[in-house]
């Protein structure tokens, strides 16, 4: 039997699922494990990218702080305020094209990361810190059936 999915949408644009099982074997690994939060990024013309862990304004700051750069060494580069970068960062603004890619360039990435229009594999992980080997076993088989 299939597994059922119930949504529910949380206020931070996160979302949180659980999974109900008609198989009881799918039970424990619903009572013990089944609450993940994902982010999503909202793109232009309303369409929602999903996205785990880290939105476009977390991805900045935690590059820039990779970097070792303050936000006004950035705003000095890209010769604008550092109270724009700040907004970039509180997700308060989204950087220009042109800023995106300055921005890109400066730390060394794309532009697609930056937008949340790729997972790494860190994010994609997901912690099986634990958790039990029948109950890894069970949310690998949960994926799997998610898969087809």
């Amino acid at each position: 039997m299939p597994l059922l999915p119930a949504w529910k949408l949380s206020t931070a644009f996160s979302l949180t699922f659980s999974y109900t099982s008609l198989k009881s074997s799918y039970k424990l690994l619903v009572i013990n494990i089944i609450h993940l939060k994902l982010s999503f990024c909202l793109y232009t013309n309303s369409i929602w990218r999903c996205k785990l862990i880290m939105t476009t304004a977390e991805r900045l700051k935690d590059l820039r702080e990779r970097y070792q750069l303050s936000q006004h060494d950035v705003a000095k580069i890209l010769k604008v305020s550092p109270a724009l970068i700040s907004s970039y960062e509180r997700n308060e603004r989204m950087p220009s094209p042109a800023k995106l890619i300055s921005l890109a360039d400066l730390y060394h990435t794309t532009t697609d990361y930056l937008l949340c229009r790729n997972r790494t594999t860190e994010e994609l992980s997901l912690s099986v810190e634990g958790l039990s080997q029948k109950q890894i076993k069970l949310l690998r088989e949960l994926v799997d059936t998610m898969k087809k």
